[in-house]
């Protein structure tokens, strides 16, 4: 019968402890090895997704709508607020799909918003905010569930999820120049309080005077961003969410969140209007992996 040695280096009161190398009939084991994963399929979990736009050239001011869902796809519809209504390309086409909804010509449509949201049954987001002219909105997307840490004793917890492509996309207008930012998010919570977090910002002087004038700025974990496209590649990340005893139940959230502002209104030039704008999004994702939880236990040396 084969035995099972766990090796490794122990450091302690100034004492260091190297483990042997061990002879044929050993098979090594670490602590991944023994890890027990839980696609979040097995789980009961809840989605959401939401935006709100706000347009004050327009009669109606604000448009928002959510929507919640149990494992399932659900979308939380589309909508727009336009000075000139007659040039949503969208208008009579229903938001069944995001991929299907199309950007405002801004050149005849004035100041304008848009903004819809999809949270897939495989808990990725697709989220978008766009701008042209003096607007702003927001949207998010999340799912939530009760996690029991699996396994015996005590175990060191994460979760593996997906991040789709992010984009960041401003358009700068020599005519109209003036403020504009975007900003994305992805938080993890455990019981209510963060675990991990990721955060972008698309930032530029108040009054910029170039297309290239503005930056990238990142906080928590990295999140890189490729100036030339205004992109991030989508992502598979695994956060770790701490150490728990085996049987303790958990409550996680997993939250998607864009947001964009314009300060500055179009202006009506040469027969055209030009506008500042921003486009912010977590593009569709059709991969059907779902989040999954890994519980792997503590190793621990008893010194004799």
């Amino acid at each position: 019968m084969k035995r099972i040695l766990f090796a490794g280096l122990l450091m302690c009161s100034n004492v260091i402890v190297f483990a042997a190398l061990p002879p044929d009939d050993y098979i090594p084991v670490d602590q991944y090895s023994l890890s027990i994963v839980t696609p979040l399929d097995n789980l009961t979990y809840k989605t959401a997704a939401h935006y709100a736009i706000a347009n004050d050239h327009t009669s109606t001011k604000t448009r928002e709508r959510g929507a919640r869902g149990q494992g399932a796809t659900i979308l939380a519809k589309y909508d727009v607020l336009i000075d000139n209504l007659a040039f949503d390309p969208n208008q009579s086409t229903p938001a069944a799909d995001i991929e299907q909804l199309k950007a405002i010509d801004f050149t005849k449509a004035e100041n304008s918003a848009q903004g819809w949201a999809r949270m897939s049954a495989a808990a990725i987001p697709a989220l978008a905010i766009a701008l042209n002219g003096e607007t702003r909105g927001h949207a998010s997307a999340s799912w939530r569930t009760t996690y029991t840490v699996a396994g015996s004793g005590k175990r060191n917890v994460s979760l593996k999820f997906r991040i789709p492509e992010t984009v960041m996309d401003g358009r700068f207008e020599q005519s109209a120049k003036g403020a504009y930012q975007s900003r994305t998010k992805v938080q993890l919570l455990v019981n209510g309080y963060p675990v991990w977090s990721s955060e972008a910002l698309r930032v530029a002087p108040q009054i910029p005077n170039s297309t290239g004038e503005y930056m990238f700025e990142t906080f928590g974990a990295a999140w890189a961003f490729d100036k030339n496209t205004e992109k991030a590649a989508a992502k598979w990340v695994t956060a770790s969410m701490g150490s728990y005893d085996a049987g303790q139940s958990l409550d996680v959230a997993l939250v998607y969140f864009v947001e964009a502002s314009v300060g500055r209104e179009c202006e009506f030039v040469a027969n055209m209007y030009a506008c500042m704008g921003m486009t912010v999004s977590f593009k569709r994702d059709n991969t059907a992996t779902l989040p999954s939880f890994s519980s792997s236990p503590i190793l621990q040396v008893a010194i004799p």
